[in-house]
């Protein structure tokens, strides 16, 4: 599970932090051998790398002056190999493109099915049909399940305006933000405050 990876990659570069003497060659050795056990397991999987990614990654690895490199390279190479992975599933690959825009860019307020599609090079009507097809719900209904979660993260135990809020996660209007919310999670944004207020 390439999530269950990155989250673990996260946690181990969070606890070098914690220790600040480590050696950064000892560091670097460290993380060169995971991109080589990365490297053979995408091998083991019949994964192809295009031109020269693979040797991309070791020399870069190597090359990395500091920890938060070292680790934003791991991670991109666990992103790459999830895309081949998911590659020869077709569909899957496009949907697995979709989500991980909208994840990244809902903040956005001017996140759109046709912004998607544009970046993707896919028509937009061809999208949504891949995606409701894959999972079950459309592209608009994925995009405000996105938001509404972090809605909710961001204001367990806070005390913070809900215009703020709607702001955070790519709402411009409180009031359309406040009548998306009531909708998903079925009661408003400030009763759900309320409820999740640390005692």
């Amino acid at each position: 599970n390439m999530n269950a990876l990155k989250l673990n990659i996260k946690l181990f570069t969070n606890d070098i932090r914690k220790h600040e003497n480590t050696p950064i060659c000892k560091i670097r050795n460290f993380f060169y051998q995971i991109t080589i056990e990365l490297l053979n397991a995408a091998s083991s999987s019949n994964i192809r790398f295009q031109g020269n990614e693979s040797d991309y990654f070791t020399t870069s690895i190597m090359q990395a002056g500091t920890l938060s490199e070292q680790e934003q390279m791991i991670l991109a190479m666990v992103d790459l190999i999830d895309d081949y992975q998911n590659r020869d599933s077709g569909v899957n690959y496009i949907v697995n493109q979709v989500t991980r825009f909208i994840n990244r860019y809902y903040q956005d307020k001017s996140l759109s099915i046709s912004k998607i599609a544009h970046h993707l090079h896919f028509s937009a009507t061809h999208l949504c049909i891949m995606f409701k097809k894959s999972t079950g719900k459309t592209i608009n209904q994925y995009i405000t399940e996105i938001r509404i979660n972090h809605a909710k993260e961001y204001m367990k135990g806070k005390d913070v305006k809900i215009c703020v809020v709607a702001d955070q996660v790519g709402y411009s209007d409180a009031s359309y933000f406040t009548k998306v919310f009531h909708h998903v999670v079925g009661v408003n944004p400030k009763t759900y405050k309320e409820l999740n207020v640390d005692v």
